[in-house]
């Protein structure tokens, strides 16, 4: 009875810790949205961010999850491009052309470092794996890629911030 006992306490904790919102989180969304305002960013980039808040909620099925996932995942890929792109134009060179070569450029021009993209790659793949090519999303998936887009956003676009970058 005792371990049972436990085990109960374990799921229901883990079933009110995935419902409750993040504060801090949901703070730093908002500074991820200010960020992309004043670094030049497309409208479509705040859009997309609040798209995936939209299908991010208590009563979302797996399949809006899976298209909060997609929101955030498309969220990550423009970030990289529109600033690999911005800074290729300002230095006079050829410009990215995928989240893949915009990556890799913004590596090469010292706007990441070789872990920051690492991170940045094994942060794709897994939205990648549970958000695109996956038929449904599970909510453990969903709000874990979430925070870590987010603030993976306010990690990225403060070091554009301190660098000067503007798109």
């Amino acid at each position: 009875i005792a371990k049972e006992c436990v085990q109960a306490g374990y799921w229901y904790l883990k079933g009110d810790l995935q419902q409750t919102p993040n504060l801090e989180v949901n703070r730093d969304k908002t500074t991820v949205e200010n960020f992309l305002v004043k670094l030049g960013f497309s409208k479509q980039m705040t859009q997309a961010l609040n798209a995936a808040e939209s299908d991010y909620k208590a009563t979302a099925t797996p399949f809006e999850l899976k298209n909060c996932l997609g929101h955030l995942r498309s969220l990550l890929d423009h970030v990289h491009l529109e600033a690999g792109r911005s800074i290729a134009k300002a230095a006079a060179l050829n410009s990215p052309t995928d989240w893949d070569t915009a990556t890799a450029f913004l590596r090469k021009q010292d706007f990441m470092t070789t872990q920051q993209e690492k991170f940045a790659r094994g942060l794709h793949g897994l939205l990648s794996d549970e958000g695109v090519h996956a038929l449904t999303t599970e909510r453990e998936f969903a709000r874990l890629l979430r925070n870590m887009v987010i603030e993976y956003g306010v990690m990225f676009l403060t070091m554009l911030d301190k660098k000067g970058v503007r798109i």
